[in-house]
């Protein structure tokens, strides 16, 4: 989306979907190809946009599509990269708020596996992402939504 002056005004990051691994079977590779290439990559987008967003005195709004909280066997690095997430979230929030760039997290089955969710839960999915985008929901920052309970 783009404001009157034509400067992008928001960033949606959804990552990348990781193994269903044995924690102690997760190489170092592995580990870098995957959780730590995602959270790094998270960052940087969301890191430029805001040093963009702060060089024009404009505000912003970055969202990340996060997988759901998984702690079954086989889910370390999912679980690792939720927290990770949920704490850049909060940290960046505390930091760019004061610069008017909010930064939230939608955490959902439906961002972990788009493809084979009925249209009921992609539209909650995207209804929520407008919601959390738009300035109705102009005074929240730092969190983390969810919306698995689809009836």
């Amino acid at each position: 989306r783009f404001d009157a002056a034509g400067a992008v005004d928001l960033l949606v990051h959804a990552g990348t979907a990781l193994p269903v691994t044995a924690a102690h079977d997760v190489s170092p590779e592995t580990w870098r190809e995957t959780f730590s290439a995602d959270i790094d990559g998270r960052f940087h987008f969301a890191a430029e946009f805001a040093r963009r967003c702060i060089a024009d005195r404009r505000g912003g709004n970055i969202l990340l599509l996060m997988p759901p909280v998984r702690n079954d066997p086989g889910y370390a690095l999912a679980a690792s990269e939720w927290g990770a997430l949920d704490n850049l979230v909060k940290s960046l929030a505390a930091e760019w708020g004061r610069d008017g760039i909010r930064i939230n997290g939608i955490a959902s089955r439906t961002v972990d596996d788009f493809a084979s969710r009925s249209a009921a839960e992609k539209d909650a999915l995207a209804n929520l992402a407008a919601y959390l985008l738009s300035d109705y929901a102009a005074y929240m920052t730092g969190m983390i939504s969810g919306i698995d309970e689809i009836a």
